[in-house]
């Protein structure tokens, strides 16, 4: 962890003052596990901590799954009680709250586009059904509470769809050209309302998404679909 202190000239009425501001960045190396190693396991623990004295009460974790799930634990474990946002790479239940502890990511929230597969209002609806069967024959591997697979189903199906869009032309001009081109494709496992589109000067395709909380067994949804466009 290092600390830092920025100062920075802010403009008040007629004359400039400089106003420290109190920065942290936190880099903890990749090791196989944080919590196989005492010595990390202390830094990480004196990390949290020293987030937890400034006064904080908001913690927005942005990490891939292995370090979300130790910041869901290690929050937890030092009682630190903010109100926390997890960004949506590392939301699976399987990969990310299993191994953090379930019962200590107990009001954490998120954002998703997509039907979560542990979440039980989704479990017996012909779309999850073909999920299944999919994952039964072609992903015997994969666990069934991994929203990845979820994902990885739906990428997949995104493809088809373009290169479906292509016909016979499968050049890599028209492929690029029909990926550029998708408007509100509905995929069976999108969230309700939610659908894919892209142009050719915006090639993100997911541009909704609605919030949710884990209750200490899955993402339950609450209020309505929202628009990173602002519409």
């Amino acid at each position: 962890m290092r600390l830092g202190a920025d100062s920075r000239p802010r403009a008040t009425g007629r004359r400039s003052v400089v106003e420290p501001v109190i920065t942290k960045r936190v880099q903890v190396a990749a090791e196989p596990s944080l919590h196989d190693n005492p010595i990390k396991q202390h830094m990480s623990r004196r990390i949290a901590q020293a987030l937890q004295g400034s006064g904080a009460d908001v913690l927005l974790t942005a990490a891939t799954p292995k370090f979300a799930a130790q910041a869901v634990r290690k929050v937890y474990d030092i009682d630190w009680k903010p109100t926390h946002f997890l960004t949506n790479v590392s939301i699976s239940v399987g990969a990310v709250m299993r191994p953090a502890g379930l019962e200590k990511g107990v009001g954490i929230i998120s954002a998703g586009y997509l039907k979560e597969p542990t979440d039980p209002q989704w479990q017996d609806t012909p779309e999850y059904r073909d999920w299944l069967a999919w994952m039964k024959k072609y992903n015997t591997s994969g666990s069934l509470t991994d929203s990845n697979n979820v994902t990885g189903y739906s990428v997949t199906q995104t493809l088809v769809a373009v290169l479906k869009a292509c016909g016979d032309d499968l050049r890599r001009e028209n492929i690029m050209k029909q990926a550029a081109s998708i408007h509100d494709l509905k995929l069976p496992m999108l969230l309700p309302g939610i659908t894919i589109s892209t142009t050719a000067d915006n090639f993100a395709p997911i541009k909704q998404m609605q919030l949710m909380k884990f209750d200490g067994a899955t993402w339950k949804l609450f209020g309505e679909v929202i628009s990173g466009s602002g519409s």
